[in-house]
């Protein structure tokens, strides 16, 4: 497996080379250079695996075996999943049974953030790379984050004598609980920098640093947010362990002849969670289909819904996890839904440079309308919190669900419904209509 860039302009790169680039030299997105299609008769044995299993099978046809061993493989996943309380890192609870509802979640990990597993394996997978060089190299890993990254990127990069990391946030527009975990951690190597602005201000700013070759290279900078293939890579075993438990859950001798059809609503920011959830689909996973939720600041509904992707005035709400007008995966997903065709992304670009808005041509357009719903909840005129769910739930969580409820008013029992939750400590400030 080899890495290339979506704007077709990059050499092919090798994983670790990938996991130390962040963006390509091109300004694009290093993407696998193939998608592997898993067959059916393997993706039967999955339903029989703990997550350390299916996460090692997964990294595995992404990962060079002379890159890493796969008993180093092994031993960085144990180590990763070592600091989760839960024996099933991300259990289900099914809670609703009038729509087949199920929740994931994804907050037993040290810092209580759904990015905690990819946070731990990169903080491993970077002490890995780094400590096999014949001189051992100190770099700077760069980030932005309104909490649930930031928190996450301590708890992983804490201690790590050859790394410094450097957090940007958005100054008051991270929750209480997460601005504390970022901002008072002791440990030398954490460095957390408030910015006057949006997150995607601070995305911004990380980018045109990583866009600064000479400045990139003279303080060997890595990232960790979603530009990092690594982190899709990893967030890609969520989906897969969620499909398998449930098909466990309905099945008494585990030979299952059909798989049930299972639906994901996730809430969407970055787009980075969703994406890998197309690529489980794209690596062979049969999800039904998945529904992108997001709050007011509604960039993907809009693509998604009218092929039109097109910025517009920044809203804050109380998911500030989703206030963004940059979904910073939507280069890769384009990539993806248009064959991989590294022209049309070029083009896309510069009309965006230009035009200010991507317009898609229909046949692909109507392509993903098969495989993607979605919804934009305006917390006005629908509170978030009036939801269902018989459990207490985030604003973020509590999106993914409504948005479900509206795109699907009557989920036929035929078909599963999973959103992924998080903890109640991502709440930010409270809302005022």
């Amino acid at each position: 497996m080899k890495y290339i860039s979506t704007r077709g302009h990059s050499a092919r790169l090798k994983f670790e080379q990938v996991v130390f680039a962040g963006l390509a030299p091109d300004g694009g997105f290093y993407v696998p250079d193939h998608v592997p299609t898993i067959p059916f008769s393997i993706l039967e044995t999955f339903q029989s695996m703990r997550f350390d299993e299916i996460a090692f099978e997964i990294l595995s046809l992404f990962i060079d075996p002379n890159e890493i061993p796969r008993d180093d493989l092994r031993k960085i996943i144990c180590d990763t999943l070592s600091k989760f309380d839960h024996p099933f890192i991300t259990p289900l609870r099914h809670v609703d049974a009038d729509q087949d509802l199920w929740i994931l979640e994804l907050f037993h990990g040290p810092s209580l953030s759904f990015k905690d597993f990819a946070m731990q394996f990169l903080g491993n997978l970077f002490d890995y790379f780094l400590q096999r060089k014949s001189i051992v190299e100190r770099i700077c890993i760069v980030g932005a984050s309104n909490g649930d990254i930031g928190s996450a990127a301590v708890e992983g990069f804490k201690n790590k004598k050859h790394i410094e990391l450097f957090l940007l946030h958005p100054l008051g527009k991270v929750s209480h609980v997460q601005e504390k975990q970022m901002t008072s951690v002791k440990e030398e190597n954490i460095h957390n920098i408030a910015i006057k602005g949006s997150l995607d201000d601070c995305r911004d700013i990380v980018k045109g640093l990583f866009e600064d070759s000479h400045f990139r290279y003279s303080h060997k900078l890595a990232a960790i947010n979603t530009v990092n293939w690594a982190r899709i890579m990893i967030e890609i075993v969520y989906y897969f362990y969620a499909f398998f438990r449930i098909q466990e859950y309905h099945s008494s001798d585990l030979e299952i002849q059909h798989f049930r059809s299972v639906r994901f609503s996730i809430p969407s920011g970055s787009f980075g969670n969703a994406l890998a959830c197309y690529y489980a689909k794209l690596l062979g996973l049969p999800i039904h289909s998945i529904i992108v939720a997001t709050n007011e600041n509604d960039i993907m509904h809009r693509f998604l819904s009218k092929g039109i992707y097109e910025k517009n005035v920044l809203i804050e709400t109380m998911s500030p996890a989703m206030d963004i007008q940059t979904a910073s995966n939507f280069e890769r997903f384009l990539f993806e839904i248009t064959n991989r065709d590294s022209a049309f992304v070029n083009q896309s670009v510069h009309r965006m440079d230009v035009d200010r808005k991507i317009v898609l041509p229909p046949p692909i357009f109507n392509g993903i309308k098969e495989v993607f719903k979605s919804a934009a909840i305006n917390q006005k005129q629908y509170p978030i919190m009036a939801t269902k769910a018989p459990i207490l739930l985030d604003p973020h969580s509590a999106i993914g669900i409504a948005a479900a409820e509206r795109v699907l008013p009557s989920n036929p029992k035929s078909t599963k419904l999973v959103c992924p939750r998080r903890p109640s400590c991502t709440w930010a400030r409270p809302f005022i209509p």
